[in-house]
C-alpha cells in the first residue's frame, strides 16, 4: 500500500492522531449528501483496527478495476495527523471507497474487505440500523 498512497497518506492512516466517523444521508433522498449521524471521535483500539483493514493489500480487488457504478457512500472517516487530513469514504452497495488527501484522489474496489470494513462500522455504530444490515457478502 506504501507505494499506492503517498507517503504522507500512508503515515496519516497508519498513526493518526483523530479519527472521525460519520453516516451519511443515502442518494435517494435526491438532496446533496449530508451527515445523518456523527461525525464521533473513534477510540484508538477501533481507530488501529480500521487503519489497518485500510493498509492492509488484501482487503482490495486492485486500483485498476472500474465498476459502471454511481456510489452511494455510507460512511465518511476524517483521518487527522499534525496539520493533514486524509477523507475517505465507502460505498457498501458498490464496494468502492474513495480516498483524499489535498490534490490526491483516489478510488479503489473492496470487495474482499466489505465484510471486514463492515464489521468495524457495526462496532463503531451498533445502534445504526442501516449500518447494522449492511449485508455480508462472505468474500
Amino acid at each position: 500500500m506504501a507505494r499506492i498512497l503517498t507517503p504522507a497518506t500512508y503515515a496519516a492512516i497508519e498513526n493518526p492522531d483523530i479519527m472521525e466517523a460519520a453516516l451519511l444521508t443515502p442518494n435517494s433522498q435526491g438532496r446533496p449528501k449530508k451527515d445523518r449521524f456523527g461525525p464521533t471521535k473513534l477510540d484508538a483500539m477501533l481507530a488501529k483496527k480500521i487503519s489497518a483493514a485500510l493498509l492492509d493489500f488484501e482487503s482490495y480487488n486492485g486500483w485498476g478495476s472500474q465498476k459502471g457504478c454511481i456510489t452511494d457512500d455510507g460512511v465518511r472517516l476524517r483521518i487527522v495527523r499534525g496539520t493533514d487530513e486524509v477523507h475517505i469514504r465507502f460505498c457498501f452497495e458498490c464496494d468502492i471507497l474513495h480516498i483524499g488527501r489535498g490534490e490526491f484522489e483516489k478510488e479503489i474496489n473492496f470487495d474482499r474487505g466489505h465484510d471486514r470494513f463492515a464489521d468495524l462500522f457495526r462496532e463503531a455504530f451498533p445502534k445504526d440500523a442501516v449500518v447494522r444490515g449492511i449485508p455480508r457478502k462472505q468474500n
